[in-house]
This record gives structure tokens, C-alpha cells and sequence, in this order.
């Protein structure tokens, strides 16, 4: 994987797969996309942004009071080591550091990355509005990928389909699988715990999971990228922070 785009919009992704642009032309091939997004994260936990301001622009006053177990300095250096990979797409791939989601909650945003548009305009702004699904008149991301030929997995949370029950079962019309997506394994609600997930899906079956939920969602993030080898994938891996990372292999 050569490339990284943070924080690109569903817009940005087709029109630049697929609007005759110079990235398609000279790949020759439709690449393998993977698309990470994470909720609240913080500005300063993000590793590269560290080239943006140093140890002594820290609000020195806050750390003295609230920060007793560690030092800035070991906090920048346990934020490098936690994302090599990362750290090196950044470095060598595209970078933006000044586009944002088109929501401050979670699940509208999600529902404005998966759909391309706004999602004021079909009525979703707080989270509460998000958790009736986006419209099923409404198309998605995977849905047009699907026209493109590409093989498409979500893997974690998912939070945009209008939940009927206690677990969140996606009501229908509104399941990843009707959307565009050809497999999901993950949850349909604001979280879950990271242990004994009662609420965890695997396509349209409630599964039993003792494993810790981020090494799951990855193995099965991996297993269907090998079991769809040579056809192009999109993963779509959702987690618990608002942050858009695309992979282009």
C-alpha cells in the first residue's frame, strides 16, 4: 500500500477512482482501498500531527495538574510506537491537515462518509436521528463500488442502520448487506464492550465473541481480503474515533 488520504469523503473517493482522473489512469487497475474511521480522536494522539507543535506548546499548567502517571515526553514517544505504519504512509503518501467530517457526532458523520452528501440533507444531525438509518432511497459508497466490480467488507461499527430490538438488529433495508456491503462482522450501535460483545453480527447472525472486539474486526478485515484475492476490495473497518484514514493498494 503506497498511499494514505485522512479524512476524504465518499465524494472525494469516487470522483477520484473514478472520474477519469491521472491517479486511475496511471494505476491501470482499480486499487484495493481501505478505510479506517475512528471517533474522537484527539489532535495531539494522531502521531504525524506532532510535526505541527512541540513539548513546550503543551499547556504546561494542565499536564502539572492532571497528567501524574507519565511524562509529555514519554506520552509523544508511546504515540509514535503505537502507528509505524501510519506514520510512514504520511510520510510518503498525501496528507490532509485541514478537511474535516461533515458532522461533530459520530453516526451523522458516518452517514455523510458513506453516502457522499450531507446528511442535513435527508435529515440526519444529531445522533438520535442518525439511529433510524440512513434512507433507503439514499445510495451509498459500497453500493456504487459494487457497479465497479470491487468486493466490499465492514468490519466494526456500523451505527446507520435503524436498530428493531435490545441488540440493534438492523431492521431491513437498513443492514450493511443491503447497502452495498458483501460481508459485515461488527455492531450497529454507539458501542459495545470490548469483551463478550452481546451485540456482535456476523452478516446477519448474532454471534457469541469472547475475543477482545479491535483484534477480531482486524483478523476478519484480513480473512476477507484473502478469500477475495484477485478481485478489487473495499474495507470499510469503523471504530470508536473520528478520524478518516483511505489506503490505496
Amino acid at each position: 500500500m503506497r498511499n494514505i488520504i485522512p479524512l476524504v469523503t465518499g465524494g472525494t473517493l469516487l470522483a477520484t477512482l473514478f472520474g477519469g482522473s491521472t491517479l486511475h489512469a496511471a494505476t491501470k487497475s482499480k486499487p484495493n482501498l481501505v478505510l479506517v474511521l475512528v471517533d474522537d480522536m484527539g489532535w495531539g494522539a494522531f502521531a504525524p500531527n506532532h510535526v505541527d507543535f512541540t513539548e513546550k506548546e503543551l499547556n504546561q499548567e494542565f499536564c502539572r495538574i492532571h497528567v501524574k502517571d507519565y511524562t509529555a515526553e514519554e506520552a509523544f514517544e508511546a504515540a509514535q510506537k503505537a502507528t509505524p505504519y501510519l506514520n510512514r504512509y504520511c510520510q510518503e503518501g498525501v496528507r490532509f491537515t485541514n478537511a474535516y467530517v461533515t458532522a461533530n457526532v459520530s453516526a451523522p458523520s458516518r452517514a455523510g462518509l458513506l453516502t457522499s452528501s450531507y446528511q442535513q440533507r435527508y435529515g440526519l444531525y444529531i445522533i438520535k436521528e442518525a439511529e433510524t438509518g440512513i434512507p433507503t432511497t439514499v445510495l451509498t459508497m459500497p453500493q456504487v463500488m459494487k457497479d465497479y466490480g470491487y468486493a466490499n467488507g465492514a468490519f466494526g461499527k456500523y451505527h446507520n442502520g435503524k436498530g428493531m430490538d435490545e441488540i440493534h438488529t438492523c431492521s431491513p433495508g437498513h443492514h450493511p448487506l443491503d447497502r452495498g456491503f458483501d460481508y459485515w462482522f461488527g455492531f450497529n450501535s454507539h458501542g459495545t464492550s470490548y469483551y463478550n460483545s452481546p451485540i456482535l453480527f456476523r452478516n446477519r447472525e448474532n454471534i457469541a465473541c469472547a475475543e477482545y472486539t479491535t483484534d477480531k474486526f482486524t483478523e476478519e478485515a484480513v480473512q476477507f481480503i484473502r478469500g477475495n484475492e484477485g478481485s478489487p476490495k473495499l474495507i470499510y473497518l469503523g471504530g470508536f474515533y473520528q478520524f478518516h484514514f483511505l489506503f490505496l493498494a
